[in-house]
């Protein structure tokens, strides 16, 4: 009987036992079972991992856009700051000054206009050329005056235009200035390169066709031709006054 209760007793213990793991069990499945429960439900749950790959298409299409984008304006930039460089004023002017000072009629007459902005022809250039070769100085005027932009002078810097649409595009105007011829001969006639020009009379001065900058050989006679004589007149690259001012003084030719 004894030994019966005995192992009545270890039974019943073991049942305890068992009982209580399985209750620790139970609870330890449930304590797990709501760690790994998800904070959303299923239908939020997948709603936000729709809109996750969303995004990620998103980005993943937009980012070679934005880098492209990106590269463009910055090599957009680059360009423009090359081009403020090149197409600078002082670097224009320093481009037209040498092209009006090299001497070649081609050069000279690309970058010289008229006050309408007009381009001189390399003709017209001829009386130009010929006082930049007679007088070494005249180069020298004609670059410092350029360069320094000098109101008083007859070279006078205007916009004609924009390179591409963007940087201001420099020339060189020319202004004329008048022949003056003071003479004492009564009815003057006047030539320019063999061309008669009429003169407006002030006094003894008689006033010449307004004229670029340049050496011009003027012819003064009588009607008859018994009194004449030549003279080089010199519009000057620079000066206040709006004409040039030459005497002459007319004697008998002498008889041959």
């Amino acid at each position: 009987m004894t030994k019966e209760k005995d192992f009545d007793v270890e039974s019943n213990n073991d049942k305890k036992e068992k009982s209580e793991e399985k209750d620790l069990t139970e609870k330890s499945k449930k304590t797990v079972d709501t760690e790994k429960k998800p904070l959303l439900n299923d239908d939020w749950q997948e709603r936000l991992d729709k809109a996750k790959k969303i995004l990620k298409k998103i980005i993943e299409r937009k980012y070679p856009i934005i880098l492209i984008t990106i590269t463009t304006v910055i090599i957009m930039f680059t360009m423009y700051m090359i081009g403020v460089s090149h197409y600078s004023r002082e670097r224009q002017l320093d481009t037209l000054a040498s092209n009006i000072t090299s001497g070649v009629p081609s050069k000279m007459s690309k970058v010289l206009v008229t006050p309408n902005k007009e381009r001189i022809s390399e003709k017209e250039l001829e009386p130009l050329q010929k006082l930049q070769a007679s007088d070494e100085k005249t180069n020298g005027q004609i670059k410092t005056i350029v360069e320094h932009e000098s109101s008083y002078s007859n070279f006078r810097v205007i916009k004609v235009g924009k390179y591409w649409g963007i940087y201001p595009k420099y020339k060189i105007e020319l202004r004329k200035r008048n022949i003056v011829v003071e003479t004492n001969i009564n009815n003057p006639i006047f030539k320019i390169n063999n061309k008669i020009y009429k003169a407006k009379r002030n006094g003894t001065e008689y006033y010449l066709i307004k004229s670029i900058p340049g050496s011009y050989p003027v012819k003064v006679s009588n009607k008859s031709g018994s009194y004449n004589k030549t003279r080089t007149v010199v519009v000057p690259v620079s000066g206040t006054c709006n004409e040039t001012n030459i005497d002459i003084t007319m004697r008998r030719s002498p008889a041959i």
